[in-house]
């Protein structure tokens, strides 16, 4: 992944840990993640996170999530949950 490509990912992911229903420590731990360049970490636990709280997600969250998981080749099961879990219930 290039330069211009991980600063786009590490974007979308800091702005995703201020999703409303995501406790304050577990934003803190991603963006630390973050801080020293585990980009891939930091959006499996934020993943994992945001499946665990049952946060509802917007549209818009959910693409950015999908956009980090195309450039990061994570494995597909963490969008894949988040994607069953919201149901329906995407914010506007």
């Amino acid at each position: 992944m290039n330069r211009h490509d991980k600063t786009r990912v590490s974007r979308a992911i800091r702005n995703l840990t201020q999703t409303d229903g995501l406790p304050t420590e577990d934003s803190r731990n991603v963006t630390s993640l973050l801080d020293v360049g585990e980009l891939q970490v930091a959006f499996e636990i934020l993943c994992t996170q945001l499946f665990e709280y049952d946060v509802v997600l917007s549209v818009g969250a959910m693409q950015d999530l999908q956009f980090c998981e195309r450039l990061l080749h994570t494995d597909p099961k963490y969008v894949g949950s988040l994607r069953d879990s919201q149901g329906g219930r995407e914010k506007e």
